[in-house]
């Protein structure tokens, strides 16, 4: 994907990058009715809040990728090193663009960001239903630092 654009996000990309945010959302919604809300997310105030830490993949003039990241500087106490982590909050590729390289290309732009700012690390939590993300990130080299287990009572 030669034409593929990797950028900062602008303020002409909300409408799309809300849509993609949504994807998630509706996803994970019906994966997890009794976790997520089918409700809409990211609106116009909390995308101006977070547009900072949003990137985008352009082809053709058009989004069609987004990622979503925090900064996290761990916790401070007497156990554990303080850690500063690149968090990737959330990542959509537009269906229509799936493996073609532009979830890697966001991945690789956040991996370029956290080295760059001498992060420790690049994180993020996958649900285990997500078999597709699942197999992504280890593709990309990633490995289960922890796992989180419920038991419904």
């Amino acid at each position: 994907m030669n034409d593929l654009i990797i950028r900062k996000c602008v303020d002409g990309d909300f409408l799309k990058v809300k849509e993609l945010m949504q994807s998630v959302q509706d996803f994970h919604h019906k994966m997890r009715c009794d976790i997520h809300k089918d409700s809409e997310i990211f609106d116009k105030f909390e995308f101006d809040e977070k547009k900072n830490n949003i990137v985008v993949a352009i082809l053709n003039d058009e989004v069609v990728g987004v990622l979503l990241y925090l900064i996290k500087n761990g916790n401070i106490n007497n156990y554990v090193y303080q850690r500063k982590v690149l968090f990737v909050d959330a990542l959509a590729v537009d269906s229509n663009y799936r493996r073609l390289g532009v979830g890697k290309a966001l991945m690789d732009e956040a991996f370029n960001i956290a080295r760059e700012n001498y992060y420790v690390s690049v994180e993020l939590n996958v649900w285990d239903f997500n078999s597709n993300a699942k197999k992504f990130y280890d593709n990309l080299g990633m490995s289960v630092k922890t796992i989180i287990l419920e038991k419904e009572v």
